[in-house]
């Protein structure tokens, strides 16, 4: 895209979440019923708990550590 907020009209987010979708083979995916499959493809984990929960402890580590160097 020359100009990414393009992507915000809705027949262009159409068009690039169709293409993501191919392109990621999410479709036959879709069709076998394997939602844990796609979940998986779309935001790149399956178990987003324990994403989130790694995400949460190292934020909370970089953190602390800004935190010591305010002083």
């Amino acid at each position: 895209l020359t100009y990414p907020d393009d992507a915000l009209k809705p027949l262009i987010a159409a068009e690039l979440a169709a293409y993501f979708w191919d392109a990621h083979g999410i479709a036959a995916v879709a069709d076998a019923g394997d939602l844990e499959e796609v979940r998986r493809r779309v935001n790149g984990v399956s178990d987003a708990s324990s994403f989130f929960s790694a995400s949460r402890s190292a934020l909370s580590s970089r953190l602390a550590v800004i935190g010591q160097s305010l002083g």
